[in-house]
């Protein structure tokens, strides 16, 4: 607790220093006016309004900045879009990205895009829901920080996240497409995995796992090499904090998002050319917004998926059922990684092929993404109008399959600088 509390207290010094340097080029912003008209286009001016909008005022966070969504184009319409609750529950809640298209009916692929919780909060799939609304319904599991829950809401863990994902589906219904990104992609593949072995209904058309770690053991990175060789003692004991006073969930023991960032970014640092989730700006500016993870779930993860690795060994169970992809028949499944990942190294997401082996081979596809790293995938310029038609495109071919037309895509002109090879991935013996 006490390294929780000197973060805290750093963070808060940190924008206390910088609200100082700001009202400070401020004033000499005001002085140069008097000499010059164009002082607004000033340096000083400039990181006052930077350092001001980005940090606040002394001793208060930042409001959070969310998805800041607010309009998309569709069929050439500007349409309002408004963020509205479906389900809220203590860890988490079922978000819909309404699109007001006014009397513009809409007959486009039901989309739930599932958060992971890895150090961010989901609206680090700012780019991710953008590009998919203009043909699309979205909506988007997203979680709540671990810090703000009271103790007397229990806790979460892996089997409570599987839960909440498969209600979320219930309340969507049927022919809903499912995508994973990153740590989510676990959950996404073994929530699939139990509803199509009880033959649910509301078992995704699709699903669409991105750079996630279904056996990170494959082209080990230094990530999953080092929670290996840790083991998960060394976690309990070492990055497991309790949330301090002030906050909703005093005393949950959790895994901060501040711990979570500075270990990614010393283990895999982002390589030039990357999205810069991680960088300075993006994270005062909300991009980044950090997320603590309940220590139940997160423990779970390391031991049983990293360390055990018991979904890509077939010993994965949830509440005494066995979590086994070889269930799934009729659920289409994409998978896309990128070539240039330090995290989730090509080859730990396509895996998944191999262990999805009762899916035609009709219903499946793959991709990697020539020089993206983990972020690159979905967001930035390779995800914009690239990564997302491979995915638009799936989701339309599968639909189709079940004798679903939506109306017609509005594909995005590719990037120059996006690169997607597409590859039929090869099923183990």
């Amino acid at each position: 607790m006490f390294l929780y509390h000197a973060h805290e207290f750093m963070s808060q010094s940190l924008k206390a220093t910088f609200n100082v340097a700001a009202h400070a080029l401020s004033l000499q912003a005001s002085l140069l006016n008097m000499f010059a008209h164009a002082a607004h286009n000033s340096a000083p001016h400039i990181i006052h309004n930077l350092l001001s909008s980005a940090l606040g005022p002394v001793g208060q966070h930042p409001a959070p900045a969310g998805f800041r969504i607010k309009q998309t184009q569709i069929d050439g319409r500007l349409c309002p879009v408004s963020e509205d609750v479906v389900i809220d529950k203590p860890f988490g809640r079922l978000l819909h990205f309404k699109c007001e298209t006014g009397d513009m009916a809409r007959n486009v692929p039901k989309i739930l895009l599932v958060a992971p919780i890895s150090g961010h909060k989901a609206s680090i799939l700012r780019d991710t829901v953008r590009e998919l609304l203009p043909d699309s319904d979205v909506y988007i599991a997203e979680w709540k920080d671990a810090r703000e829950v009271p103790l007397k809401e229990g806790f979460f863990d892996l089997d409570e996240y599987f839960s909440y994902v498969q209600d979320y589906l219930h309340e969507l219904g049927p022919q809903t497409h499912l995508i994973g990104i990153s740590q989510s992609t676990v959950p996404v593949l073994s929530v699939t995995s139990l509803m199509a072995a009880r033959k649910d209904p509301c078992t995704p058309l699709s699903m669409t796992l991105m750079c996630g770690p279904i056996d990170p053991r494959i082209n080990e990175t230094e990530v999953s090499r080092l929670t290996r060789q840790q083991g998960i003692d060394w976690f309990r004991k070492n990055v497991i904090m309790r949330v301090p006073h002030g906050y909703p969930g005093a005393g949950r023991p959790v895994y901060p998002g501040f711990v979570q960032s500075l270990g990614m970014s010393m283990a895999a640092p982002q390589k030039k050319n990357q999205h810069p989730l991680h960088s300075f700006n993006e994270l005062f500016g909300g991009q980044g917004e950090k997320l603590d993870a309940d220590a139940p779930y997160y423990l779970q993860m390391i031991e049983q998926i990293f360390i055990e690795r018991r979904l890509a060994r077939g010993t994965l169970t949830s509440r005494n059922e066995k979590i086994d992809p070889g269930k799934i028949d009729r659920t289409g499944l994409l998978v896309i990684e990128g070539s240039a990942d330090n995290i989730t190294a090509p080859g730990q997401t396509k895996i998944a092929h191999d262990l999805c082996r009762q899916i035609p081979a009709h219903m499946r596809d793959y991709h990697l993404v020539a020089d993206a790293g983990h972020y690159d995938v979905f967001s930035g310029p390779l995800w914009e109008g690239n990564i997302s038609n491979k995915i638009k495109h799936f989701i339309r071919k599968i639909a189709a399959f079940e004798g679903i037309a939506y109306d017609p895509l509005q594909v995005a002109a590719p990037s120059k600088a996006a690169t997607v090879q597409s590859q039929k991935p090869a099923l183990a013996a």
